[in-house]
Formats: structure tokens, sequence, C-alpha cells
């Protein structure tokens, strides 16, 4: 009988170190759609902090652009520039995120941004835009705030388009006109 537990006690160890070893990315899940009939929506404006369930965010400002460029800190350049699509156009959203629980976490945009355009059109974040040196990904440490960028593709037809995003754990959920 030991000798049986220590041979399941190996495998099991086995499995989960071959398991840490795994160099594949685990893709991340799409977010839900917001549908805007199931939340009790609250209008903000660019410069309003939001609180979140875990963090709290402030949109700064919004440009938009037809070319991203591909340079890093220090100027070293990962390939050609990125092109918008014909047709579409760049939007950059410049803006402030702080963890705001007691432990460091992983941030990723997949964690439910999204734009909506006057034409009630979805767009989640481009996504070639993880090499930009100011792109806002990674750790996220408590009570310390990071500025960067998220960057999204949309028709260029798009008149006007707001952030929109949800409160985990409420029925609360955010917009910020940004144009």
């Amino acid at each position: 009988m030991k000798k049986l537990i220590c041979i399941l006690l190996g495998l099991v160890i086995i499995v989960l170190i071959g398991a840490g070893c795994n160099t594949e990315p685990v893709p991340e899940p799409e977010p839900e759609p917001i549908v805007e009939d199931d939340y009790d929506w609250i209008k903000k404006n660019i410069g309003d902090e939001i609180e979140l369930a875990t963090l709290k965010f402030k949109i700064i400002g919004t440009e938009e652009k037809q070319i991203i460029s591909c340079e890093i800190i220090g100027g070293s350049s990962l390939g050609a520039p990125k092109v918008a699509k014909e047709g579409t156009k760049f939007v950059i959203v410049d803006l402030e995120l702080t963890n705001i629980t007691s432990t460091p976490f992983y941030f990723s945009n997949s964690n439910g941004f999204a734009i909506l355009d006057d034409r009630e059109r979805m767009f989640f974040e481009y996504n070639d835009t993880w090499y930009l040196d100011n792109y806002l990904t990674g750790d996220l440490s408590p009570d310390i705030t990071e500025r960067g960028i998220f960057v999204y593709e949309i028709p260029q037809d798009a008149e006007s388009y707001k952030i929109i995003i949800r409160k985990a754990g409420t029925n609360d959920a955010y917009e910020v006109l940004l144009k």
C-alpha cells in the first residue's frame, strides 16, 4: 500500500512539474458582451475616477491615429509601424489604473474595457499592441498607480464612442464618453 501511495504521489508531482513547464500561452476568454438592459448605467466624464471591484481607473484623454509606431523604451524598433486597415482608425486611450486590493494581480484589458460607438457596435482592444512601451498590461501592485494606453481599431464612420466597463459583483456599469 505504501508503495502504491508513493507511486501515485510521484505521478502527481510529475504532472504538476510538467504543467508548470508548458510554454504555450493560455488564451484568455473573451469578455462577455455587455447588454445595456442588464445593468445600472453610470455616466462619467474624462478625468473622473471610477472605482471597480479590484481597481480604480481614470481616463486622461484620447487620440485618433492612422498609424501607431512599434517603438519601445529607448527607441528600439520592433518592426514596421501598424497601419489601421482601410476604413478604420486607431483610438488610443490614455488612462491610469490602480490596484485597490491588498495583493498584486495580473491585469490585461481582456478584463472588460470595451468601446461602444454611436451605432451600438462594440470593440475590444486591438490585438497587436503588446509591444508598445506604455501599453497597460502586467502585474499591478497594491495602491501604485500605473499610467499607460489601450488601443482600439474602430470604423472611420464612428462619429462618437465611449468606454464601457461593468463592476464585478454588482449591476453597476460605467460609460465614459470619449468622443
